[in-house]
């Protein structure tokens, strides 16, 4: 099985091409889209949904990770081998997380020579570099048939959570299409320090300060109503039940969320 997480877009053109790609080497082979909504560019939110995505995917699949805003440049193409999947993408962070969380086994560079293209786009290696490669790897090919092995690959970290006698400050890191916001801060960090559910936390978010209750369900307060919970990535999420907490609180992904405690 082939899955794909890219940052094209739910309706782009590419994506297309990217899957039609691969069918046209492997027509019988089994795809799946990830998402292809991860915000623009956003190489560590990709590497975030990637390494979360591939908890739950079976052993064996080959992933395509694009999310390459240096496409074209000298960043390198690369598979990863882990001990559970291999990873297909620009060595840029995004494959980083999801490789180490895996354990890694043999990383890569492609040599886009050997793969007899006739034509590489400087503007598009999904389609015509990383879906080629996914297709020849599901076919059997090894990765040392048009790659090199290398000692590294670029690093990425999430950021990390400060904690201070009066407040938890963390970093919003993904939010979802329903506007739900997910935070650095971990269900073991808030264990750790006794926050306990069907409590009140004041929050901090951005210049405004709310008290919000903590508990472990959207529906435990009214509709339209704010909450914080620990969702299903086992990380704190400030949400609205059946409504939209981006919108609300104007927040984006990289600003900052405080628990004053």
């Amino acid at each position: 099985m082939i899955a794909i997480i890219t940052d094209f877009g739910s309706e782009s053109i590419y994506v297309s091409q990217l899957i039609n790609r691969i069918k046209s080497i492997n027509p019988i082979e089994e795809i799946i889209v990830i998402t292809n909504n991860i915000k623009k560019h956003n190489i560590l939110e990709g590497a975030f949904i990637l390494r979360e995505a591939c908890r739950y995917l079976i052993n064996g699949t080959i992933v395509v990770a694009v999310v390459d805003p240096g496409v074209g440049s000298e960043r390198k193409p690369l598979i990863v081998e882990t001990n559970k999947h291999i990873l297909v993408g620009p060595d840029n962070g995004v494959l980083y997380l999801a490789s180490i969380e895996e354990g890694i086994k043999t990383i890569y560079e492609i040599d886009i020579e050997k793969l007899f293209i006739q034509s590489v786009s400087n503007t598009f290696h999904g389609r015509d570099v990383f879906a080629p490669i996914a297709a020849l790897l599901s076919l059997g090919y090894k990765p040392s048939y048009f790659s090199k092995s290398l000692s590294s690959m670029n690093k990425i970290q999430l950021p990390s959570v400060k904690i201070f006698d009066d407040k938890i400050v963390g970093e919003v890191i993904f939010i979802d299409q329903f506007g739900n916001i997910v935070t650095n801060i971990s269900s073991n960090l808030l264990k750790e320090l006794k926050i306990t559910y069907n409590t009140i936390i004041k929050v901090k978010i951005k210049d405004s300060e709310v008290k919000l209750p903590f508990v472990k369900t959207y529906s435990e307060v009214k509709l339209g109503d704010p909450l914080i919970l620990i969702d299903s990535f086992d990380l704190l999420e400030i949400a609205i039940n059946q409504g939209n907490a981006k919108e609300k609180f104007n927040i984006e992904v990289g600003e900052t969320v405080s628990l004053l405690i």
